[in-house]
């Protein structure tokens, strides 16, 4: 997972600090649950980057992960309305279920079919919310596998990493423009660090895209 996690900061807009796994582990305030891993790699390219961490979803530091309400609670859904974890039940897994909460010591409903796929695609969600350019444009999954054919390619093509989340990252065939279908809104959203990118990608694909 490191590796695409190190592709994917390509396109983080300021530059990425990586922090040391043993220096995370000295972090830890838990028990090592096999999840343990799929934490490890995600923290250890956004632990120092409060921007990407707190862009969309708040993901807490590394070591504010903690047991709550019967589950280990490491983020915040979009303006803290929830609370995003792993049930306690779960946590036997090294790639359970991510769920979230919606009242403290409330049922745990369930959010991505997988703590690996969460992680990654909320990462690549939370870059594109910091991206200087930003459009989008109304998508189905009917339409995001007619667009697959030469015009998105899946980031990456691992299918412990596509399946389950509401966030399906893409990026072009030249790697410039990071791309993200939003399920929960049906919008398919383009991020560049220049206009001049988009609009060339606009054109020649003949998109009508709509800036943010």
């Amino acid at each position: 997972m490191k590796d695409y996690y190190m592709e994917l900061i390509q396109y983080a807009p300021n530059p990425v600090t990586v922090t040391s796994r043993e220096d995370l582990k000295v972090l830890w305030k838990n028990e090592d649950y096999p999840c343990l891993e799929a934490f490890l790699d995600f923290y250890e390219c956004f632990q120092q980057s409060d921007d990407i961490r707190k862009s969309y979803f708040e993901f807490f530091p590394f070591e504010d992960i903690h047991m709550e309400g019967g589950g280990l609670v490491f983020a915040k859904g979009h303006q803290n309305l929830y609370t995003v974890g792993v049930e306690s039940k779960d946590l036997v897994y090294n790639n359970p279920l991510v769920k979230y909460q919606k009242m403290p010591n409330g049922r745990w409903f369930n959010e991505c079919a997988s703590l690996h796929s969460f992680l990654f695609n909320s990462a690549g969600w939370q870059i594109l919310n910091l991206m200087k350019c930003v459009a989008c444009m109304k998508a189905n999954e009917n339409k995001i596998k007619q667009m697959s054919d030469g015009l998105l390619f899946a980031f990456p093509a691992d299918r412990m990493v596509l399946v389950g989340s509401n966030f399906k990252l893409f990026q072009n065939a030249e790697k410039n423009i990071l791309i993200c279908f939003n399920i929960l809104d049906n919008k398919l959203y383009f991020a560049a660090s220049d206009d001049k990118i988009l609009n060339n990608f606009e054109a020649k694909h003949s998109l009508e895209l709509n800036y943010l």
